[in-house]
């Protein structure tokens, strides 16, 4: 299916108002459902609820289990951190803390942009990232 369209500069406020609505619901039409909204869930739990996000990613060892985890700090970065956690311990139930965890990644960032970023040199999608209790986060 071809979409023609044409571009008309808005003279008025209601012109604008009425182009800006338009564009945003022709807009939709094209977005796959779900994929966009993830992420614009994600980076709203970030700025708006001050909400940790994680996401499983690949661990290094067969005997362990790896995360990322992303938290807002006061300062308004954000850390990104990644750690591996024994099996056992999870099996176990045992108490998860940074003296039982290995961490492969950790770095404080200024941005969005920049949490992205890093969350792809840890080795996972950005658009995987989520509320902790999703991907069974263990702390």
């Amino acid at each position: 299916m071809m979409v023609e369209y044409s571009v008309t500069v808005p003279e008025t406020a209601t012109e604008i108002s009425r182009t800006c609505r338009y564009t945003l619901s022709t807009a939709q039409l094209f977005e796959s459902p779900g994929a966009a909204d993830m992420q614009v869930q994600a980076k709203n739990r970030l700025l708006m609820s001050k909400s940790d996000l994680a996401a499983r990613r690949a661990s290094g060892s067969v005997d362990s289990e790896s995360w990322i985890w992303i938290i807002p700090l006061r300062s308004g970065e954000f850390r990104v951190r990644a750690f591996e956690v024994l099996r056992d311990l999870l099996v176990d139930d045992d108490d998860i803390y940074d003296g039982n965890t290995s961490i492969v990644h950790d770095e404080t960032v200024s941005s969005l942009d920049d949490v992205d970023d890093a969350v792809i040199r840890a080795g996972v999608d950005p658009e995987e990232l989520d509320a902790p209790w999703k991907c069974e986060f263990p702390l």
